[in-house]
């Protein structure tokens, strides 16, 4: 299904930009993209925030990570094999 980003964010709602698989208990991004136009956007209160991405194939496809519209640094980031 192709998603429309509305622009007005309520927190803690889910936003999806572009063609994505709606799934039980996930979401799958539906195409390759090259340039970032599509998306999920997440308006939120925390101190510390987790997300689980696992790639489909062999290698994972480039994603982003943006807190209010400036990229997180990648010592931020934190790695964890599977099974961890």
């Amino acid at each position: 299904m192709t998603y429309q980003d509305p622009g007005d964010h309520r927190r803690h709602v889910i936003y999806l930009h572009g063609p994505w698989y709606n799934g039980s208990e996930s979401l799958r991004h539906s195409r390759e993209a090259t340039d970032f136009e599509d998306y999920l956007a997440l308006k939120f209160s925390a101190k510390s925030v987790n997300a689980v991405f696992r790639p489909e194939g062999e290698a994972p496809g480039p994603f982003e990570v943006l807190h209010s519209g400036r990229r997180v640094p990648d010592r931020f980031h934190q790695r964890v094999g599977r099974g961890h």
